[in-house]
């Protein structure tokens, strides 16, 4: 297992340009900001298009944490498939952010499924980024 600390300001595996995204339609979009409101974080902002969602929120204990849940409907991704997730957290707020599993990978000759997913951290905030091998 690989740890990537973040700071404010970070960007996990963003694409080089924004551009290139309208240039391809994607398969799947979800636009997630997360506040604090009376002392627990929750989504000030939500979005989903076409084969991706997030579950409703959790809180899985007294943090004030909120829990997401990011699903595919279709259950896989397919060769020239494009995703993109972008994430915000603002200051204060905390967020788990998760899928339910492991999401299949077709192979697909001459072609490749791609996920851009770009996150921001407000003010003080700093996150883990982990992926298992």
């Amino acid at each position: 297992m690989s740890t990537l600390g973040l700071s404010p300001g970070d960007l996990i595996a963003e694409d080089a340009s924004d551009s290139a995204i309208a240039a391809v339609s994607p398969m799947g979009e979800l636009a997630l900001r997360i506040d604090v409101r009376g002392g627990r974080s929750v989504a000030a902002h939500q979005f989903h298009q076409g084969a991706l969602r997030v579950l409703r929120p959790h809180y899985l204990d007294e943090s004030g944490q909120v829990c997401y849940v990011v699903v595919n409907p279709g259950g896989a991704y397919l060769g020239a498939d494009l995703y993109v997730i972008d994430v915000e957290v603002a200051a204060g707020a905390k967020l788990l952010l998760t899928t339910q599993s492991a999401t299949k990978v077709y192979r697909t000759p001459g072609s490749f499924a791609e996920q851009r997913m770009r996150v921001r951290l407000g003010r003080g905030r700093s996150s883990n980024w982990r992926r298992t091998s």
